[in-house]
Parts: structure tokens; sequence; C-alpha cells
């Protein structure tokens, strides 16, 4: 299967606003709002689906586009076990991470799986966040 490559325009108020071009799951780490808003968890297939046929966030606009089963299969550990080194070619955004919980599946409605996601897990994705944030002041201050 050919991995599939996703061109976009990043919104004008973000650093660079020409078109790019990159690997899907490298598209979904340049999009911190997409990870933010699900608390860090992957939507299920039925809901990044949703997600990809809106062609826009707050960051980026793309054309709409689905995946297959196979495409989310292959896409699933792409995310959870990224490629770092290789990510650092396209984003700044490497930090991200990316969690299943096959626990919230059951929502069919995209919105209310949002909501069900925020409420299981803002708690626990504010601290990570906050953590990483001090390890990243903290690293930054030792090289200079």
């Amino acid at each position: 299967m050919t991995e599939r490559i996703v061109k976009y325009l990043p919104t004008p108020d973000r650093a660079q606003t020409e078109t790019r071009e990159a690997p899907l799951w490298v598209f979904l780490f340049d999009l911190p709002y997409f990870n933010a808003i699900n608390c860090g968890v992957l939507p299920p297939l039925q809901h990044l689906n949703t997600f990809l046929k809106s062609g826009s966030t707050a960051e980026a606009s793309w054309e709409p586009f689905e995946i297959s089963v196979k495409e989310y299969e292959a896409l699933v550990p792409q995310l959870l076990q990224p490629d770092r080194v290789y990510l650092e070619r396209f984003t700044q955004q490497t930090w991200q991470v990316f969690q299943l919980d096959p626990s919230l599946d059951q929502y069919t409605d995209y919105a209310q799986w949002q909501q069900k996601v925020r409420e299981k897990h803002q708690q626990s994705w504010g601290l990570q966040m906050a953590m990483l944030q001090h390890e990243m002041v903290m690293s930054a201050h030792k090289k200079s």
C-alpha cells in the first residue's frame, strides 16, 4: 500500500504559509489543535474521517478526503510510535503524543466522542502538557 501524502496550506498566522506536502501521519502531527482538542487521543476511523472530510481547521486547509481501514491500521503505529527524526524534517510539533482509548469507540457521534474524551482525559492531558512544557524550558536553560 502506498503511503498517503497530504497537500495542505497552513493558515496565514502560522510561520510558513506555503503549501506543504507530507505523509498523513506527519500532517496530523503538524496540527497541534487536532491533537489538543482530542486530549491526545487518536479518534477511531469513523471520527478521523469526519475530521479529514472537513478540509480545514484553524491551522490549515486541505482537499477533503477519507482513509480506508487498511490506511488507518497503518497510521496508528506511526502516530503511537513515530519516527521523530523523520518527523523533524516536516514540523516543529514533534513533542506531541497520541494514544488510543477503545473504551470510547462506542460513541458514534464525533462531537459526543470528543466530549467524552475531554471528560475522561482532559485533566491528565493538561498535566502531561505542563510537564512537557517544564521539560522544554529546562532543556532550553541547559543549552544557554
